[in-house]
């Protein structure tokens, strides 16, 4: 079993690493405050403090989710479930977010989870992911890192645009300015 499995040591390696992302991902993320949304492999629930009481996170890490009800104590909804084989009702929320998940995935599976959120969304989706970079040391970490599908800012809107209208898109760094991230606004 990787270490990163562990919520704890994923979220220290993740502070070490990127800093403070929240700040960053809340200027997106929060604007589906008050919807009803859906975080798709939503991990340790970095995206849940910045969405209000209607949010139901699913992953496959049983730990994590484990995690996350502690931490919330049944103010959130969190469920296990494959992001590769779902079912969940047709336009069953208003939102869906996806952060730091998408480079878990290759192509073809990610084109079935976003086949999946844009059939159980009515309004828009927040993607955020890690996109490759020129450093050589950050090239180093990307290795490390479990998911081994980093994808460029343009492989990325490729396969976004293949399923969604893209409203908006925007590149950043976060605190440590080594991972480089992609924001896309994308609407049914």
């Amino acid at each position: 079993m990787n270490i990163t499995y562990l919520p704890a040591i994923y979220d220290a390696i993740q502070w070490l690493l990127a800093g403070n992302v929240s700040e960053y991902f809340a200027k997106y993320i929060s604007l589906l405050k008050g919807q009803r949304v859906l975080d798709a492999c939503c991990g340790t629930g970095l995206a849940a403090d910045m969405i209000g009481t209607n949010y139901f996170g699913f992953d496959i890490n049983f730990r994590y989710l484990k995690m996350n009800a502690k931490k919330y104590d049944r103010k959130k909804i969190f469920f296990q479930m494959d992001a590769t084989a779902w079912s969940i009702y047709p336009a069953s929320f208003d939102s869906a977010v996806m952060v730091c998940a998408a480079h878990h995935f290759p192509d073809e599976a990610l084109h079935n989870l976003f086949s999946n959120i844009i059939q159980s969304i009515s309004g828009r989706f927040v993607f955020i992911d890690i996109v490759t970079v020129t450093n050589p040391f950050v090239k180093i970490l990307h290795r490390l890192d479990v998911g081994k599908y980093i994808r460029s800012v343009e492989e990325n809107l490729s396969l976004l645009r293949s399923h969604f209208e893209l409203a908006a898109h925007e590149v950043f760094f976060a605190d440590r300015r080594l991972y480089k991230y992609l924001y896309v606004d994308c609407r049914r």
